[in-house]
């Protein structure tokens, strides 16, 4: 049975947190030894070799760990597998972070582990604490005369805790509870009456399933100025972070403008592997590694990958990632656009062994460099170091490619039906030319171990009922690493969740949705993703705050279309890719008005009678 850790009553919370960690084989009665070991952070320390099944440490807080465990058999040599346990981080939660009701008075003293506390001694006052995953404990003060807590765990009365002591013990973890896996759990703390009761914290052991290795520079994405240049920006903003540029001038309009020529014109195709003269006006995967080639410091190289299984080149864009210490170039919604992947989140390091992959960082060009002005008639995409999980990458983004127009002509090339990356090459590797069609080795240091293909599936994201968005936030932002990630917007702390509508999907490559919003301190610093399933909601993914993409309300909506002369009768919110939108957290209002007539309101708050399909990279 894989490693199961929780934290250890009874011990003193400091700058670490004491955590019994236990394991067992399928037949403990065959097993002649076990042998278990650590992972705090990257590095495997061994913790036990022998026939204990349990150990308890001292863990450093805000650090991620992970047990794994296996047994030896008499009479056989050797052992395992390893079994793994989740990686998690012990959090410590102050009591500024805890819901009171009832009497409390709050108390500064040094000795509290957040330099303050507080305490209560009427009876039914309580102190109530939500949080996602697999181990909480109580910190409180033990002291002579204090009175007695009953704790309550998501509603069930589990303890009754005396905290009267012959001395002083400051900062102790007086109660604590596990589970075998992680999930949504509230703790409660309720005061019997008969002494004070202190709340000092409360630490959890956070289950964060996620090794993060994300690659942003902190950027906009170079705003591509036209429907035709999503190639050539993503291969400025890409190039830009070779060359470790953020100055904004060197990811302007103009200069994608400048490489687009440089691939093709409008009747002239130089470095794109087909010619698209009277067909489409875009850039196609070679033009885009071509570009790379052409603007990346000297010696860097280049080139255009594909295959049928899309976990594979979903692993060669890990790899690059890791290796590269780049981004990867990845052409998604079925080859009409492409993005730059700047990071991923998986269970382990990938370099480490056998791992599952959960989403990916995305900076795409469909997005204005100044999030208040929206050039071009303000088209919307994902706001740079958006948070796509795998599930939602799979499904909805990148899938193969099929170019319609061009394959329309001359039937199908290359790449069809085939997911397609552009990455870098191993160094010296020739000019991707139009005829250059044998995938080179992919980049990777001496010595370094390629990157398999994920051997599992990806962790299934829970199912929330549908009227429980903020289990479904606060459970989606921990299984992929995201908790206080500052680059999406998220602090240390709780969230909440604002406004939430319902976004119909007019594609059939995704599923219904929802768009939630994110709220900490009292504003709105993200926006979370939720599939809607028969059963319930999903986290999807997470972008970013920005200045006007709080969610409208209907009041403002119809405002708009009143005064473009639309009598509105009815209202939804759609989505699919478009000119207008090449993002689900950017839908469409879609009106019918009083004689049955549909007209959309686009993110940019242009009011049009058809939403236009998506063509052209």
């Amino acid at each position: 049975m894989a490693p199961v850790s929780g934290i250890y009553s009874g011990t003193k919370l400091t700058s670490t947190a004491a955590v019994r960690t236990t394991w067992s084989g399928c037949n403990d009665d065959a097993i002649q030894s076990y042998q278990a070991a650590r992972q705090s952070p990257n590095t495997w320390t061994t913790v036990s070799n022998g026939s204990a099944t349990a150990v308890t440490q001292s863990l450093a807080v805000d650090v991620s760990h992970r047990y794994r465990a296996l047994g030896t058999e008499a009479g056989l040599p050797g052992g395992g597998p390893w079994a793994y346990g989740p990686t998690f981080q012990a959090r410590k939660i102050q009591e500024t972070s805890v819901a009171f009701t009832g009497t409390w008075t709050k108390v500064s003293n040094t000795k509290y582990s957040g330099n303050a506390a507080r305490y209560s001694t009427a009876a039914g006052s309580a102190a109530t604490y939500s949080f996602t995953g697999s181990s909480v404990g109580w910190v409180s003060r033990k002291a002579p005369g204090r009175g007695d807590a009953n704790v309550y765990v998501d509603g069930v009365l589990v303890q009754t805790v005396d905290l009267d002591a012959s001395e002083l013990k400051a900062k102790r973890i007086v109660f604590a509870h596990t589970w075998p896996a992680a999930g949504r759990h509230t703790i409660r703390v309720v005061v019997v009456g008969n002494g004070r009761v202190d709340v000092d914290a409360f630490v959890a052991l956070v289950t964060m399933n996620s090794y993060v290795k994300n690659t942003w520079n902190g950027r906009m994405a170079t705003e591509r100025p036209e429907n035709i240049t999503c190639v050539s920006a993503s291969a400025l903003t890409w190039s830009n972070y070779t060359w470790g540029t953020t100055s904004g001038e060197y990811y302007s309009h103009e200069i994608a403008w400048d490489w687009y020529r440089e691939v093709r014109t409008a009747n002239q195709n130089f470095h794109n592997k087909y010619d698209y003269s009277g067909i489409e006006p875009g850039l196609d995967p070679r033009g885009w590694a071509w570009l790379m080639w052409r603007h990346a410091p000297p010696g860097r190289s280049y080139h255009d990958y594909w295959s049928g299984s899309q976990a594979a080149v979903n692993s060669w864009i890990v790899s690059n990632i890791l290796y590269a210490n780049e981004p990867a170039g990845a052409l998604v919604f079925r080859s009409v656009h492409a993005v730059d992947v700047v990071g991923f989140s998986s269970n382990i390091d990938p370099r480490n062994g056998v791992y599952t992959l959960n989403g990916f960082f995305v900076v795409d060009p469909w997005y204005p460099n100044s999030p208040s002005r929206m050039a071009d008639g303000g088209t919307l995409g994902l706001v740079p170091n958006t948070y796509i999980t795998l599930a939602a990458w799979n499904r909805s983004y990148f899938l193969p490619y099929v170019d319609k127009p061009y394959e329309a002509v001359h039937g199908p090339n290359l790449w069809h039906k085939k997911y397609v990356a552009v990455l870098r090459t191993a160094d010296g590797v020739q000019e991707p030319t139009r005829g250059f069609d044998t995938m080179p080795p992919a980049y990777r240091p001496p010595g370094s171990a390629t990157v398999a293909a994920e051997a599992a599936p990806p962790v299934a994201e829970p199912v929330f009922a549908a009227d429980d968005a903020l289990g479904a936030v606060t459970s989606g932002i921990a299984i992929n690493g995201l908790a206080a990630d500052n680059r999406l917007g998220l602090e240390p702390g709780p969230i909440e969740v604002g406004r939430k509508v319902d976004v119909d999907s007019l594609s059939p490559d995704v599923a219904p949705y929802s768009l939630v919003e994110v709220v900490q301190g009292g504003r709105v610093v993200a926006m979370a993703m939720l599939t809607r399933t028969e059963n319930g909601l999903q986290f999807a993914g997470l972008q970013p705050a920005f200045e006007g993409n709080a969610l409208p309300t209907t009041a403002e909506v119809k405002g708009k279309f009143r005064g473009a002369g639309v009598d509105v009768r009815s209202m939804r919110l759609v989505w699919r890719p478009s000119p207008d939108s090449k993002a689900p957290f950017s839908p469409f209002w879609d009106a019918t008005d009083t004689a049955g007539r549909h007209r959309f309101l686009t993110p940019a708050g242009d009011v049009m009678t058809v939403l236009e399909p998506a063509t052209s990279r």
